[in-house]
């Protein structure tokens, strides 16, 4: 899976979680309304099911903005 395909389902996840809201590959997790440890808990979860992962609890503290999920995920799938 290429770095695109993996931002775009990305995208799609958080638009659809998050109403609409566009990210781009620099947004940090703090920056889109609504954002909190809940809803990231969620999203990770969501990022598990779409890609068929699962992070270690390593990587969930670290990941804070899209370009780090990115960057995880593609190490991963």
């Amino acid at each position: 899976m290429t770095r695109t395909e993996i931002f775009e389902k990305i995208k799609e996840i958080i638009k659809t979680q998050f109403n609409g809201f566009e990210v781009k590959e620099e947004t940090m997790f703090r920056d889109i309304p609504g954002w909190d440890s809940l809803g990231h808990m969620a999203f990770l979860g969501n990022i598990q099911q779409a890609f068929g992962i699962k992070f270690s609890f390593e990587q969930v503290v670290s990941l804070n903005g899209v370009k780090n999920v990115i960057d995880c995920l593609e190490q991963l799938v």
